[in-house]
């Protein structure tokens, strides 16, 4: 581009380059210089440098649930990753995305900022279930409660028996619940 001393640059080259979202023009080769816009003021010859920002992409392993409906996402380095694929699994709660497969790494939600290619483990908590057997007793209703492993069961059914008062429920190995 050539202009005078004093115009405008007006509009300016938009590049592209694959993996990377385009930042503008500056005059330092590491984006650190002034940034150059189609309104800054011509001073002198200039050499302008474009400045990229690489996109990094997210791989969900949803470790035995069902499929993501995307696989990955794609996000620019900085931003959050936005909203994360949602997963079910028979019998178990899904508890979050995990950097690795035993859940001991980083934790990864929608506010996690993209800094790098990651693949995320989906992390499953059991669920277990009570069947209550009231002996004769009148009928539970519910008769099953489902719960989360290292949740309290919460209130638990209270049944009656005619000539009978009800003490507590026991398990199959006889340890009171």
């Amino acid at each position: 581009i050539i202009k005078g001393s004093g115009e405008k640059w007006g509009n300016l080259c938009e590049s592209t380059k694959s993996g990377y979202a385009f930042k503008g023009w500056t005059t330092k080769k590491n984006g650190a210089g002034t940034k150059i816009t189609k309104n800054s003021t011509v001073e002198k010859d200039i050499t302008v440098y474009a400045h990229w920002n690489p996109y990094y992409t997210l791989t969900f392993d949803s470790t035995g649930g069902t499929a993501c409906s995307l696989n990955t996402i794609t996000e620019e380095n900085g931003n959050k990753w936005g909203t994360l694929c949602t997963t079910t699994k028979e019998n178990y709660v899904f508890a979050g995305w995990n950097t690795k497969k035993d859940g001991t790494g980083e934790k990864v939600t929608e506010d996690t900022k993209a800094s790098g290619n990651i693949t995320v483990y989906a992390i499953w908590n059991p669920k277990y279930k009570i069947t209550f057997n009231s002996n004769g007793g009148t009928a539970c209703n519910p008769a099953t409660i489902v719960q989360e492993k290292g949740k309290e069961w919460g209130t638990l059914c209270k049944t009656t028996k005619t000539g009978y008062d009800f003490s507590r429920w026991k398990d199959q190995d006889g340890k009171t619940i």
